[in-house]
Order: C-alpha cells, then structure tokens, then sequence
C-alpha cells in the first residue's frame, strides 16, 4: 500500500508558475501586435461613455470629450474614401474609434486586429516635430495604419501570430514529482502581420498627398538634415524598429516619412500599396525583399541611393549658411534634451529643464546653473513644460504630472518652488494647468489649462489660489507658453488655429486679442527682452528655425542666430547674454551668444531647390492608380454635425486565436491562445489549451471585470497528465480557481494590490490488475483553500536597458496567505459501503514570502542588482507545502527541489554590463540589437528549524548572457543564458547535489528579473 500510495502524490508543484508565465506573455504578445501599450492602466469606471454612428464608423466618447468625438467623426468620413481607394481595401465592418481625455497625455494607437483605433484629446506638443491641426491628423494617420496593416496580413485577422513553444526540465525530481522544474523556456511568435517602423508610420505619416494633414514641415526636416550632415543617419536596418531613445525613434518616424516619400517620387504612389501587398506571400519576412518585388530593387540599394541623395541635397542647400555660422558656445552639451532655459532676474543663474543621462525626452528634471562659478544644483525631477522665476529670484513656478488622481488620472499641476527653503509647495490639483509664468508684481500667475482638445490662458492669485479664465476657446484652440509685460497689463503668448504658431497679445483689462508676430512661418517661443520692449522670439522663416528680434514699434525683425540645426527658447538678460535651446543630431543642447548681433540676410540662405518630401508626380502617382489628386483641401472644423450621441453599449470584438505548437517534456503539444474584449476594455476573456497524443493537456481561462473600478476577475487553471508503470497507468488531474479583486492604491499607480481566494484540488486515477482482474481507482489526494493578499510595487526608472538591466528603482511583491488545506495521507474502508477512502490531514497556516530587488546605477551604463527572497510558514507542514529555495528563480548552482523547507531565505547580488550596445545586424526576420554580460551571487537556504544556521547557507556564483532583439521588426525578443556553478554539497532524500555546473535558456518576451 505504501508503493502505490507513493504514485499517488505524484504532482507538479510548479504548475502555476508556468501556466502564469504563458498568460503574462499572451498579454504582452497581444499587446504588442496591436502597437498598444504593455502595463494595464486605470480602467475610469467612473465615466460615462456615449457614442456618434455614422456612415463608416462608431465614435465612443465619454463625458467632457464630445466636442473631440464630434470632429473625429467629421474627419474620419473626410478621409475614408481617399485612403481605402489607394489601397483598394474597405474594412469589412465598421471601424470604431475611442475619444479619451482623461489624462494629460497626448497620442493616438491603432489596433487593426480589434478594429478599433484609440485618439487622445490633448493635442501633441512634442520637441521634435512641428504644429499642425491634432486631430486632422492623427485621426488620418491611425486609420492609414489600419487600412494599409490590413493589406499586408498573411492570414485572417482572427490569427495576429503562430507560437512555437519548447520547455526543457531539470533532470532532478521528487519521488512524488513527474517532471523536475523547467530550465528552458522558448516562448516565440511568428507574426501574421510584418511591416518595418519606417514604412508603417512613414506611410501613415504620407497619407494620402495633397491632404497637407501631416507634411514636411521645419521640424521633420531639421531632423533628417542634422542626421544627415552629421552622419547620424539610422541604417535600413536600425529604422526597421523602435527600441531606440526618443531621438532615434522619432528619427525612425522621419526618415520613414522621408524614404516612402522617396520611393512614391520614384515610382509613383501605387509602390506604397504594392510593397505592402508583397508581404502578403507566407514565408516572406524580408521587407528589403518585398520592394525588391515591388521595385525590382532591394531595399538596401534603394536606401543607399536615397543617403546619397540626400548628402549631395543638403550640402549643397546649406551652403551659404556654413559660410557664417552663427550657433554660439554651447554652454550645456550633456543630454538629449535641454529645454526653455530662464535667466534670474539678476542675470547670474541659469534655470532650464535637462534630461541628463536619461533616455527619453520626458524625463526631465528642473536644474539651476550658477553661471559664475558653472555649479548645477537640481531643483525638482518630473517638470515638464515652461516654468518662470519670481521677480525676487526666490521662487520658481512649475507644472509637473506626477501624481495621479483618486482614478488613476495624470493631470499637469502648478508647483512652486521656495529656494531658501528648499521646500515645494503644490498649488492645484487636478487643474491640467502648465507652462506658468509670474506676473511683474509676483503676486499672479498666468498658465495654460486643457480641456476637450482645446488650450485656454486662465490667471491665479497666489494668495486666493482661485482660477480665472482669460480666454474662451473653444474650437480646438491651442495656446502656448505665456510671458506678462513689464508694465502688467498685457499677456504674451503664441497661438495655433490650424498648423504652425503665430504670436499674439491678450490685453486683460479689454481681453483684447491682437496679433503681434504673424506670418506663414511657424513663430513660437516669445519673450520679452531686458527693456521690456523688443520681443525675442523663435521662427522658421529662412526654412531653419532661429532667433529673432522684433521691435514692436518699427515692425522690424533681426535675425540673431544662424544654425544647421535649429535654435528655440530664447532668454537673454541685461548683459546682453543670449542662451537658446539649440538642436543637432544628438538632440536639444543649450547655447550662449554673447551680445548677438544681426546676421546679414546672404548667408542665412537655405536653398530649397527641391524638398525630401514631394507629391508623387502625377505621371507616377494618381493618374496611374486612378485617384483623382486631392490639393490642399478647405476646412472648417467649428461647423460640426449635430449627430445624435447615445448612451454606450458594450460592443463585442469576437474570439482572436493564436494557434501553439509546444515541445513539453519529450511529446508535441497542439493547441491554440485565445482572447476577447469591448472594444472598450470594460471586460476581457483570455485563455488557452494545448494537448498531446496522450491526451495531456494543458488549460486555463482568465476573465477580467472592469466596469467597477477595481477589476474582478476569475482565473482557472487546470492540468492533467497520464504515466505509466508497467501495467499501472496513472492520470494525474491538477485544478485550481482563482476569484478576486486587483487594482491600484489611489493615487498611487506603481502600488498595486490583489486580494483572492483560491480554491485548488489535485486528484488522480489509476488503472491497475489485482489478482489479474482489471481495476480503477480515483482519488482526490489535497484540496486547497487560499485567503490571498499580494502587494506589488513597480518602480524601474525607463530606460533603453530597463529589461536586460534595470539600473535605477526597485520592484518588490510580497504576498500573505491563509491557507486551509487538506492532504491526504491514507486510504480507510467506508463501513457503510465497504470501499476505500481518502483520509486526510489539516494543515491551516499562514505563509508569508517577500521577492525584493533593488536596482542600483552604476558608472558607464552598469547596473547592481540586490535581491532578498524570505518565506515563512508559520506551522510544522508535509513537505507538500515547502518553500524550494534552487532552480531557475532561486540559488541556480542547485536542483528547484535539492533545496526546501517551510522557512526561506536568499540574497543575490548581480552585476550588469552592456557588451555591444548597438549591434545593428539584420538576419530576417531577427533583428540583433544589444548584448548584456553579466555576474552574479547566490546565497542562501531553506530550512525547517527555529533558526537559520548560516554556516549552511548554500554558495553558488554565475555568468549570465542577455540579448535584446526584434523579431518581425515590432516584437521584443529577449534571450537569456544563465550558467551558475554550486560551491556546497546539498544531500536531500539519499541525493547528493552541487559541486558541478548548471545551466538556463530561453527565448522569451521578457527576462524573468
């Protein structure tokens, strides 16, 4: 009885784990097919959602946004025949498009497999591109990319990707254990749809020409000149995905713009339509391959005569301008963003807004310059926009969005900064005010606030702190970084109405609107000078953004700077001291020009003979695909529609799929992910099966509930396998619910919480011969029931390497769980039937674990990572229940199982080094980017007595290999090799374990820490 009672425990206790792992990655791979973001945000149950039907789409909008909702419809229709006609495609339904103003956040996303396109309000104000009306154009843009992805599908929509899947085990088990713990994990899609970065939003970004929604404006061209001139071009390959900081990814969007508009030039506007019917074909994974159908060249060549272009182009129109360059001494060079410097008001310090050693453009910091003695002493992280000084020099005035509402909602709010003090004083909440400036008596401020697509001026007494609106805009309106007069009866600001900026003044006693600098140009960034008269301020008259002065009373204008670049910002204080944002390949540097004067007119020349971006010509173009040109169409988008809005319906999406083929312990398994929602989010279904010849299968159901704020859910997992020995056949049946509640603190985003229940039972049934006499058996051997609570906190600072090597932050989970379990630990006779039952002992306890890293920077990109792992169980328990302290996610020199007892604890120290940050090497459909070399240091023990005996802490130390790639150009492809070496001998159960090296693989979405 004790032999065959020994087969019956068999279980897998990392079940769970790996089912878990496998639905994290279905989410991710999910999200990234449909160009969405990857961390789940606040689902704002608070609001209430209406939606606008019109001929060819659904338009949902919630309370605040209407006015959006409305011209989204109107422009959407607008485009709808010009863009599906060039690409001979209609969607088979309607397409729907979600209106969201709920944050401060500016962006919009198409998700072609969900038939749904998601438009922000907020209009962009982005530091590397120009202004033109938001919703014209985002709206066009997100639908070209769900008209021209579609094109290029190699199978049904219901299909975005094929898995092929492979888990290797550790060759130790337990008695009572089918399979040791895995050691290699492949987890790797093949998408269904492949188009590069560059063509994807090049092709968005063209559109349909002669709309001008999106054109080549100074911006785009000033990105694509540096890069040129400097030779800081992206390769055909390094384009072909993003992964970059946000200089190399915009410059993915710009050169990708610029090459589509290139090759239409070429070969007429129908090679855009072609290329991406080429990638239609099955095994066709090359773009490069694709133009080489379309074009009869590849991409490559077609790429090196496009650089070579544009090399001859732009030396040749810059000409006059390298002649007498007039950039000034670049006073700050560190960063890839350095923005709207202010001097004090006594001319000696330097306030600006600096990203530093940060990757991306939104993580600036607020940072004084001594100018005198060049000390930078940090104010503030997280300010965003343009801020001010009061007139005393003792305060500074900001706006920063790093807290969050009680809904989980950024918003932009006004702070200000006491310097003798060192101390922050927040001055609204939940305004979406920023960009502020002090008036000359230093008692108000003057700020921007944004509401429904449209940017107002309001004013605020700093004593009342009761906000004033001084305009009324309400068509789409945007304003932009005001400055009071000397004398305080006026507000200097820029204006946009449709595309580029002019500059105005708001009058307040009369709030009187006048224009003041008003041209075709894009003027933007103005200030008044020391007198409180000339006006310095940013243009791209000359093709190239510089620094102007304008003298109001003569109407004259000067220009003071003379760059490749581009110059923005001005400040300049009474000595004459003029400091400019001024931008080159690497991005936004500041610069000082001492006492600037005039450049004379010849040598600030910027030949446009011939622009990078044309129309395809009409030969090429339109007459050839038979679409009647479209010429820079009229539009007022003030008159709008008076279509009737109706309450929110859910809106069902239908059933994705994504077929899996799995190697698993020796046998294939087939089976397929799969996954629903609204097209609104408020609820999804997400699962998955997989099974062999044996009729092992693998299964397990995820259903989220998001109508209520936090999110209910329900997650089911079950498993069951079939073994053999000799004439036993054994099935094993592993099942498990999960029913509970998950969600964010208020206003803490990066704390999350889930609180469950958890109901699991473990039988088995056996098939056997007594006395030759065929006979089955079935038996339920533990039944489970959890109490759960699980904190997680995550907080790894972005950054190009925050994957492969976090080097600032933490994550940490901790878990609670009351647990009443019963397991079985025998057979007895019913007296009343005269079978065999189960008897089972209790085992209620409370178990705690804590998973703790911190992530520390290092010098030259380095990072260390300190880990603590502790668990407790509070009660004597079978072994059924130990914490295992080995394997891929413990002390990796020893076996998961070799390792184990109701008491943990484990400390790692790793450290991280990039090898080749840029590999820049393309073997369709990989894409090898960065390699990470690590080391690390594992320590610790499990262990069932009163105290931990730390002489008998186990030691192993290892070599890690990271790899970061992309697959099919856009998904993140993550390899890991991990060899750890155990310096103890471990003797667990009669086995003898450490001493000898062990080894980890995988290919997945993500690295497991």
């Amino acid at each position: 009885m004790n032999a065959f009672f020994d087969r019956l425990l068999r279980q897998q206790q990392w079940q769970d784990w790996l089912l878990r792992l496998a639905a994290g990655w279905l989410v991710m791979i999910i999200a990234v097919a449909n160009l969405q973001a990857q961390v789940e945000e606040p689902h704002h149950a608070e609001l209430k959602w209406y939606t606008i039907e019109t001929e060819h789409f659904y338009v949902h909008f919630h309370e605040g946004a209407e006015r959006t909702a409305r011209v989204v419809a109107k422009v959407a229709e607008d485009v709808y025949e010009p863009i599906t006609e060039l690409y001979q495609f209609k969607p088979p339904k309607k397409v729907h498009f979600i209106i969201r103003d709920h944050d401060d956040y500016s962006n919009g996303a198409a998700y072609y497999y969900d038939n749904k396109i998601e438009i922000w309000a907020s209009a962009m104000d982005f530091e590397l591109r120009g202004t033109h009306n938001w919703l014209r154009n985002v709206v066009t843009h997100e639908f070209v990319h769900m008209i021209q992805m579609q094109v290029s599908r190699k199978m049904t929509v219901k299909i975005p990707a094929i898995y092929l899947q492979l888990i290797g085990y550790e060759k130790e088990t337990r008695p009572d254990v089918l399979y040791g713990y895995p050691n290699k994990i492949i987890s790797y899609p093949i998408a269904m749809t492949v188009i590069p970065s560059w063509f994807a939003e090049g092709v968005a970004q063209y559109q349909v020409p002669g709309l001008r929604y999106d054109y080549w404006d100074s911006h785009r061209d000033m990105l694509l000149r540096t890069a040129v001139l400097e030779n800081k071009m992206l390769s055909f390959d390094q384009m072909s995905s993003f992964g970059k900081n946000s200089i190399g990814n915009e410059r993915a969007y710009n050169q990708g713009y610029a090459f589509v508009a290139f090759l239409a030039k070429r070969y007429g506007i129908l090679i855009l339509r072609k290329a991406a019917e080429a990638m239609r074909a099955p095994l066709r994974f090359s773009f490069s391959q694709a133009l080489k159908k379309a074009t009869g060249k590849s991409g490559y060549a077609l790429y090196r005569e496009w650089k070579a272009e544009l090399q001859q182009e732009y030396t040749a129109r810059t000409m006059s301008i390298r002649e007498h360059l007039v950039a000034g001494e670049i006073i700050e060079s560190r960063g890839i963003g350095n923005f709207y410097p202010r001097w004090s008001p006594d001319g000696r310090k330097l306030a600006y807004l600096t990203t530093g050693g940060a990757d991306f453009l939104s993580q600036t910091a607020l940072v004084i310059r001594d100018m005198d003695t060049g000390k930078k002493t940090l104010v503030k992280g997280g300010v965003s926009t343009a801020f001010d000084w009061s007139p005393d020099g003792r305060f500074l005035v900001y706006a920063k969005k790093t807290d969050v509402s009680r809904h989980g909602s950024r918003f932009y709010d006004l702070y200000l900064y006491d310097l003798k003090k060192k101390k922050e004083i927040r001055l609204t909440r939940d305004a979406r005010a920023h960009s502020p400036a002090f008036s000359p008596d230093g008692r108000s401020i003057v700020f921007v606030v944004n509401r429904d697509g449209t940017r107002n001026l309001a004013r605020m007494p700093l004593d009342s702190r009761r906000l004033k609106m001084l305009t009324r805009f309400k068509a789409g309106e945007q304003v932009y970084q005001p400055r009071w007069a000397m004398d305080g009866a006026s507000i200097l600001f820029a204006m946009s109405k449709k595309d580029n900026r002019d500059v105005y003044r708001l009058h307040l006693e009369t709030g009187r609107i006048e224009p003041v600098i008003v041209s075709k140009a894009d003027n933007r960034n103005a200030v008044f000078g020391p007198n409180g008269h000339d006006i310095y301020f940013a243009s791209d008259r000359s093709g190239i953004f510089n620094i102007y002065r304008f003298d109001p009373s003569t109407g004259e204008t000067e220009q003071l700077s003379n760059v490749l670049g581009g110059a923005f910002m001005p400040t300049i204080n009474e000595k004459g001291q003029l400091v400019f944002a001024s931008f080159v390949a690497e991005g936004y540097k500041l610069s000082m020009l001492e006492r600037p004067q005039p450049v004379p007119e010849p040598y600030t020349l910027y030949k446009i003979d011939t622009d990078p971006v044309q129309m395809a010509s009409t030969e090429n173009g339109f007459s050839a695909a038979n679409i009647e040109p479209i010429r820079y169409p009229h539009y007022d988008d003030s008159s709008l529609p008076d279509t009737p809005a109706k309450p929110y319906r859910d809106y069902y999406q239908g059933f994705s799929f994504l077929p899996r083929i799995m190697r698993d312990y020796g046998t294939t398994k087939l089976g397929t992910y799969l996954y629903s929602s609204d097209v609104l989010g408020r609820y999804a279904v997400l699962g998955g099966f997989a099974i062999n010849r044996d009729r092992d299968y693998d299964l397990f159901a995820l259903i989220d509930y998001h109508k209520l704020g936090p999110t209910l859910f329900l997650e089911a997992y079950n498993q069951v396998r079939h073994s053999t020995e000799g004439a036993d056949k054994f099935t094993y049946n592993l099942g498990e619910v999960d029913l509970g509640v998950r969600g964010f603190f208020p206003y803490r985003p990066h704390h999350r919480y889930r609180l469950a229940f958890v109901f699991s039972r473990y039988s088995t049934k056996i098939q056997s011969k007594i006395g030759g006499r065929p006979t089955s058996f079935s038996a339920t051997y533990f039944i489970g029931r959890t109490a759960q609570f699980r904190y997680t906190y995550e907080g790894v600072a972005p950054a190009l390497d925050m994957h492969a090597n976090p080097r600032s932050g933490r994550r940490v989970m901790l878990e609670y769980d009351r647990e009443w379990n019963k397991f079985i630990t025998g057979f007895e006779v019913n007296t009343t039937y005269g079978t065999l039952q189960e008897v089972y002992a209790n085992y209620n306890f409370n178990k705690l674990y804590l998973d703790w890293r911190e992530y520390v920077p290092m010098p030259f990109r380095h990072g260390l990572m300190l880990r603590l792992r502790a668990g407790y169980i509070d009660k004597p328990i079978d072994s059924f229940f130990n914490f295992f302290a080995g394997g891929l996610d413990g002390i990796r020199g020893y076996p998961f199982y070799s390792i184990e007892g109701r008491k943990l604890l484990q400390a790692t120290v790793a450290y991280r080094l990039p090898l080749l940050w840029d590999i820049d090497f393309a073997m369709a459909p990989l894409y090898f980017d960065k390699l990470f070399f690590g080391v690390f240091f594992d320590y610790g023990d499990a262990y069932d007595g009163k105290h931990f005996q730390f002489s008998q802490f186990k030691k192993a130390a290892g070599v890690q290999i990271r790899l970061d790639m992309f697959s099919f150009y856009s998904f993140p492809t993550r390899v890991f090799f991990d060899a750890a070496y155990g310096f103890d001998e471990v003797h667990n159960r009669g086995l003898r374990y450490g001493k000898e090296w062990r080894y980890y693989f995988g290919i997945t979405f993500g690295y497991l820490d």
